[in-house]
């Protein structure tokens, strides 16, 4: 496959797995209490759900409940197994561009891991196509504290304990995906220039709190890009949300590196590396009248109102369907972007600092979207075998667990996630012209990367610091 057909795919699965992390931040969402910070790493789950789906049967019930949920088009359900090598090989190119590059300056890693209880084995197919497309090998389960070890070593140390001792006792196989972000700001803000300033919650009964609020202003030489991305809510009202896109170093940005590296760096002006943070909100007016439900109203442009609640998700949902590239679309050819280059306007920004710890069990939200055969199990057949080498046919997915850790501040941004899938034997139940973007109520904020358009984390900030 060619680069530019290497890119294409990449960036067809990126699609898909953005939409299936909208489709599961809405799940979540409506379980979760009105002001809680939510945060997903889309491709984490998908990592860790592309290793089920290996190990189910191809053209089964759970292949095609993954398949259409999780990776849409990207991996069409085929009894011969070409669909899924091509999913495999899909999803192992974007891990590949997403961890190309590493340094002081900007460091990414997509691990995986397999874990066995200790008197069964994996097939040697799947034990193949686990090293081939995921880098990983099989462990065998001894204890929670050494997953959790790996846990903790692939994520920074940002997640601790993923797993508990009674739920891995129970365990006979456990998936395990684990993601790291570290990058810093092109542009980083100045720590003297943070101060509190007001951040108005989502419910109308909330009162106003102060954040800890960064401020920065870009200069057109800056080149950073601006959208007011068109949102609609499910009711049908039709929103504008602006948002910004702040570049990270590049990895071989001219602060890192050997002495050499550096002083030939200082030279040249720093570029932008191909990841992004992404900030989102609604934009309009809040109304000092609370909406129907509870949440804040917001007056648009033109005088419709709609609440807080529906808009947020609206820009949630347009923001994941427009990180494409601005030179490249869905199919690979041009593309029209809401994504523009502030030429002539200087941009003041005003973003408050954030850390937020995650985690939610996934069984529901899938089962929701129609991912609900797996957890049944009778398909799950091509991952393990016993001590004679007979395949274990009696398998089921117990749980589907995910941690996330985010923090964004005046140096840049670090993220964690780690997913894990878990599987038991036998069945259960289951001054010039200025453009100024103040984020001073919930916002979306994503880390992305460039090239393919992936969300690699996307959440819904609530609770900046204060």
């Amino acid at each position: 496959m060619g680069s530019s057909q290497s890119a294409q795919a990449a960036g067809n699965v990126a699609t898909s797995i953005n939409g299936f992390g909208d489709s599961m931040f809405g799940q979540l969402q409506a379980a979760a209490k009105p002001e809680a910070d939510i945060f997903l790493s889309p491709f984490g789950i998908a990592r860790a759900l592309g290793m089920l789906l290996n190990a189910v049967e191809p053209g089964g019930e759970s292949y095609r409940q993954l398949q259409q949920v999780v990776f849409g088009s990207a991996a069409a359900a085929a009894a011969d197994g070409g669909a899924l090598d091509a999913l495999n090989s899909q999803l192992l190119q974007l891990s590949m561009a997403l961890t190309q590059e590493s340094s002081a300056t900007l460091s990414v890693s997509d691990a995986n891991s397999v874990w066995v209880a200790q008197r069964y084995q994996l097939q040697a197919a799947y034990a193949d196509a686990l090293k081939a497309s995921f880098g990983a090998a099989a462990a065998p389960i001894t204890s929670a504290a050494a997953i959790n070890a790996w846990v903790e070593g692939a994520t920074g140390g940002k997640i601790r304990e993923l797993v508990d001792e009674s739920a891995v006792r129970q365990a006979t196989i456990i998936l395990i995906n684990a993601i790291y972000f570290k990058g810093d700001w092109l542009h980083p803000f100045k720590k003297a220039a943070t101060v509190p300033r007001d951040f108005f919650p989502l419910l109308h009964s909330s009162t106003t709190v102060q954040a800890a609020t960064m401020s920065q202003t870009y200069k057109p030489v800056s080149k950073i890009r601006t959208a007011l991305l068109p949102a609609v809510t499910n009711g049908g009202t039709k929103l504008t949300c602006p948002a910004v896109c702040l570049p990270y170093k590049a990895a071989n940005s001219p602060n890192s590196g050997s002495p050499a590296v550096r002083a030939r760096g200082r030279q040249e002006r720093e570029q932008p590396g191909e990841f992004y943070g992404v900030v989102a909100m609604p934009g309009g007016e809040l109304s000092t009248t609370a909406a129907d439900d509870g949440s804040r109203r917001l007056v648009l442009h033109g005088g419709a109102t709609v609440s807080y609640r529906e808009a947020l998700t609206a820009c949630r949902t347009a923001l994941l369907s427009n990180l494409l590239p601005p030179e490249v679309g869905a199919d690979g050819g041009a593309a029209e972007s809401p994504w523009q280059l502030q030429e002539r306007k200087d941009i003041k920004l005003y973003l408050p600092r954030f850390e937020v710890d995650f985690c939610a069990s996934l069984n529901d939200s899938l089962s929701a979207l129609g991912v609900k055969k797996p957890f049944a199990g009778g398909d799950i057949t091509r991952i393990a075998a016993d001590g004679s080498g007979n395949a274990l046919r009696d398998l089921f997915v117990s749980d589907v667990l995910h941690k996330v850790y985010a923090k964004v501040d005046e140096t840049g941004t670090e993220a964690a996630a780690a997913t894990a899938v878990m599987m038991c034997r036998c069945a259960m139940p289951m001054p010039r012209e200025e453009m100024e973007l103040r984020f001073d109520r919930p916002f979306i904020f994503a880390v992305v990367h460039g090239p393919s358009g992936l969300a690699l984390f996307c959440g819904e900030v609530h609770n900046p610091e204060t």
